[in-house]
């Protein structure tokens, strides 16, 4: 419990974890600084699961976040990372094999993987009579969970491809839905296998979207129609926890877009902070970044 952690919760933090508790597929889609990764361990640790836990996230993430949080927090729980080893170097490609096939031997675990290699992980899990992977991880973590917004995605593809055998799944992110309602389908498909939104995503289009701009007698783009966006919420409201942070009171947003040039390094820079959402930048002697 939280007096067990001596966590001082907000009541919304209590509810975030009675979800989890109570709900084996769910999510919680709060803002940034809400909480979400202390709210999951603290449910984690109530649930005391006996097996392995996967926390999926950006590699930063997945790196150092979540195991501070445990630290800080003294939560009794063993971990382990897939990316790094005890000395916070990428380990060798040979080294990451070993660890996957220790998996299937560890006591209980948390294990820590980047969204990048989730799919190496589970083509290198072992395949039953049926040809399917074995899979280690009764409990997975999406953290930055519109990461896998995209049906088509190698990712999306190869969890629902072990969904089945994944007896809890919780999704955090704070932008579930980056671009529009339709990046929403693939995220409830991995909680639900289609219960709420549709068994597939031309379901969902046909159900809450109209076809907008065409190019080659193709839709390039969807109007959500009429009331679609409630019913949306109404369906998903059991098993996805969502506020706004009540903390916060911000302007509206001015956009003003500049436009630059960036050379080959800078593009390169640029394109992994796109990806890790975070860019270490090395500090000179002098103390300039």
């Amino acid at each position: 419990s939280d007096t067990d952690l001596k966590i001082p919760f907000h009541d919304y933090q209590k509810m975030g974890r009675e979800l989890i508790i109570n709900s084996p597929y769910c999510g919680l889609f709060l803002d940034c600084g809400l909480g979400k990764t202390l709210i999951t361990l603290a449910a984690l640790y109530d649930l005391n699961p006996s097996g392995h836990i996967l926390i999926v996230a950006p590699k930063t993430i997945a790196r150092s976040t979540w195991q501070k949080e445990i630290d800080k927090w003294r939560i009794p729980i063993r971990t382990r990372s897939l990316i790094v080893n005890e000395h916070g170097k990428d380990l060798t490609r040979k080294k990451r094999l070993e660890r996957y096939a220790e998996v299937a031997t560890d006591p209980p675990t948390m294990y820590f993987i980047n969204r990048e290699l989730l799919s190496d992980l589970i083509d290198h899990m072992p395949k039953n009579s049926q040809g399917r992977s074995v899979w280690y991880f009764p409990i997975v973590v999406l953290d930055e969970a519109q990461s896998f917004k995209s049906h088509t995605s190698v990712r999306f593809k190869k969890l629902a491809w072990v969904r089945p055998a994944i007896r809890r799944l919780v999704e955090l992110t704070g932008t579930p839905t980056p671009r529009s309602l339709m990046d929403l389908w693939a995220e409830l498909f991995l909680l639900d296998q289609g219960q709420r939104l549709g068994p597939n995503i031309a379901t969902y289009r046909r159900t809450f979207f109209s076809e907008g701009i065409h190019v080659n007698n193709f839709p390039v783009t969807w109007n959500l129609l009429p009331g679609a966006e409630n019913e949306i919420y109404r369906r998903i409201k059991d098993i996805v926890f969502s506020i706004k942070n009540p903390a916060l009171i911000l302007p509206p947003v001015t956009y003003n877009e500049l436009t630059v040039v960036m050379d080959d390094t800078e593009k390169q820079l640029y394109q992994t902070l796109l990806k890790e959402t975070v860019l270490v930048l090395e500090k000179h002697h002098d103390g300039q970044a």
